[in-house]
């Protein structure tokens, strides 16, 4: 379980320097932040979702 966590952790952290990176450039690309947006909420939902059993 803790090899799960560690993965959507370093997922979230990537996706985070990602949407940074995107978002200072000169003229951001607006699909590729959503998208990358998109996933960072979908590594978090994963991440708070209740444990499989």
């Amino acid at each position: 379980m803790n090899s799960l966590f560690e993965r959507l952790i370093a997922a979230r952290r990537l996706s985070n320097r990602e949407i940074r990176r995107e978002g200072s450039r000169k003229l951001p690309d607006q699909t590729r932040l959503s998208r990358l947006k998109k996933e960072r909420l979908a590594t978090k939902d994963c991440f708070c979702s209740p444990c499989p059993a």
